[in-house]
């Protein structure tokens, strides 16, 4: 199940549809083990915060394809997640 948008994201506009992070803590514990993907809005600054949450998985966008490094920022976002 995705849930999102965590923060505002530059590739859609979902105003008033903002979760947060504490929202999100809050549906993780409704998951009856139902895998769980946070989206929208996270940068590689907002990463760890989401992924300390406990979900499954992040996706991402323009975390990777605005950076200066796309494959140096892949590294550092999987080097995250393990």
């Amino acid at each position: 199940m995705a849930i999102g948008a965590i923060f505002p994201t530059k590739t859609k506009d979902m105003t008033g549809q903002i979760q947060g992070v504490e929202n999100l803590r809050h549906m993780l514990q409704l998951k009856q083990g139902i895998p769980v993907v946070a989206i929208g809005g996270i940068t590689m600054e907002r990463a760890a915060k989401v992924w300390q949450t406990g979900v499954d998985s992040i996706a991402v966008v323009t975390a990777i394809t605005e950076a200066p490094a796309p494959l140096e920022a892949t590294q550092q976002l999987q080097q995250l997640l393990v």
